[in-house]
């Protein structure tokens, strides 16, 4: 992976509905994002950077189901249609809506090639990064993942952020927001069924 490609990335506006998964009891604050400075996760390293390299990130999908999915609470195969829900982990779907001006898109093979990444890279492992040590079976690698790396370079180009290939239904995207790289025109709003804004970013 090329990361000082990254600043070389086009960047375009984006403006659309986008879908996110969350537990019912979060509902009230559904776009909540102070925790996931704190979080690790695919595109996020969160407690393992210094204090001020820590950023948040919200994650968000193209389809409902899919987003489901990313979230973990569907098992199965969308391709087929035979999933089944999590019994443990209920999720409510938010349509968020999006007016966004700098957006990377890395579901584009064209872009991937730029920052030499592919589609198995960006969907692949990373959650073994951590877990791997001295004592399991398999050693290494460890430490950042690269799609960890990643998503803090393209944090770091300044962009809203960046859409990529979903890891459960990798005929889908995926969309990741910098909540704190937002122009001061962008906007993320989620609304209830009467139109009412719940919440909204900024």
């Amino acid at each position: 992976m090329n990361l000082a490609n990254c600043g070389h990335l086009p960047q375009f506006p984006e403006t659309g509905t986008w879908y996110r998964a969350i537990q019912p009891q979060y509902l009230g604050t559904p776009l909540h994002r102070a925790h996931t400075s704190q979080t690790r996760s695919r595109f996020n390293l969160g407690p393992f950077l210094s204090p001020a390299k820590q950023f948040e990130i919200l994650y968000f999908a193209d389809d409902p189901i899919v987003a489901m999915f990313e979230y973990g609470a569907l098992f199965g195969s969308l391709a087929p249609g035979r999933y089944i829900p999590h019994p443990s982990n209920p999720s409510v779907i938010l349509s968020v809506h999006m007016r966004l001006h700098s957006i990377i898109d890395l579901s584009d093979a064209q872009n991937q090639s730029l920052v030499d990444t592919s589609a198995q890279e960006l969907t692949g492992d990373w959650d073994g990064y951590v877990v791997r040590n001295i004592v399991t079976n398999v050693t290494g690698p460890n430490g950042p993942a690269p799609t960890q790396l990643l998503g803090e370079a393209l944090k770091n180009t300044g962009a809203e952020g960046f859409k990529s290939i979903s890891a459960k239904v990798p005929y889908h995207r995926t969309l990741m927001v910098f909540p704190q790289n937002l122009h001061a025109n962008s906007q993320l709003v989620f609304r209830d069924q009467s139109g009412t804004i719940v919440d909204k970013i900024p």
